[in-house]
């Protein structure tokens, strides 16, 4: 019967989903208003957590299964926020890199010399050079 009572409790306190970002809080951004925005975020979500741990190291019987569960859902949903701030961070930085890429000449994307006016650009380019 004790196994049902928890069973109950802990699914009642399964942690809601993580608060969604606000504007301007992606991977996109950056600079010091970023960091300290990311540093005001895990210090919250580290008192969080503290928060917890306190109160299952305070707990007794039943109610330690409980704390001890809360802990677990709190871990388990900051670990998948940080894997879904890590997997937007990668896709930004492979979409930097593909357009770095391609922007470097004979790239397939770069920008080509037509050649018609390969002729046209370098015209005028040997007078201004002393014979040899």
């Amino acid at each position: 019967m004790t196994l049902v009572l928890c069973a109950g409790a802990l699914a009642a306190q399964q942690p809601g989903p993580p608060p969604p970002q606000r504007h301007g809080q992606g991977a996109e951004m950056s600079g010091p208003a970023h960091m300290a925005g990311q540093t005001r975020m895990m210090d919250s979500l580290n008192h969080r957590l503290d928060s917890l741990v306190a109160r299952m190291n305070r707990v007794t019987g039943a109610g330690k299964v409980a704390a001890m569960a809360d802990v677990i859902n709190e871990l388990v949903a900051q670990r998948k926020v940080m894997q879904e701030h890590m997997r937007r961070m990668m896709e930004s930085r492979k979409g930097m890199m593909r357009m770095m890429e391609d922007s470097l000449p004979g790239s397939p994307g770069a920008p080509t010399q037509r050649a018609d006016s390969a002729a046209a650009d370098t015209a005028g380019h040997a007078g201004h050079h002393p014979p040899k």
